[in-house]
């Protein structure tokens, strides 16, 4: 398994760690590889670093600011999405 991540087998990201960086590595999402880009790929062991470093509260406290976010960032592209193609009231197609 070395060079790909799935979260769903390791949602705390202990793996992320382990990994050998390679320009193929990926992450499964909706069950289509996705290739990472090398930054991508350090952003994410970065973030694993800094998780590793947190107390558990402050992990916690984290992970809801950053759920907090993640649905904010699907309303704003639910809202763009609608707007773009016309199904909002007062949208004008061009």
């Amino acid at each position: 398994m070395s060079g790909i991540y799935c979260p769903k087998h390791d949602p705390f990201g202990s793996y992320v760690s382990n990994i050998t960086f390679t320009r193929c590595f990926l992450v499964l999402t909706m069950n289509q590889p996705v290739e990472l880009s090398l930054e991508q790929q350090f952003n994410i062991r970065s973030f694993a670093t800094q998780v590793q470093h947190m107390s558990h509260e402050q992990a916690q406290d984290f992970l809801v600011r950053l759920y907090e976010q993640m649905v904010v960032r699907e309303a704003t592209y639910k809202e763009l999405l609608k707007h773009q193609w016309g199904l909002d009231p007062g949208s004008t197609m061009a």
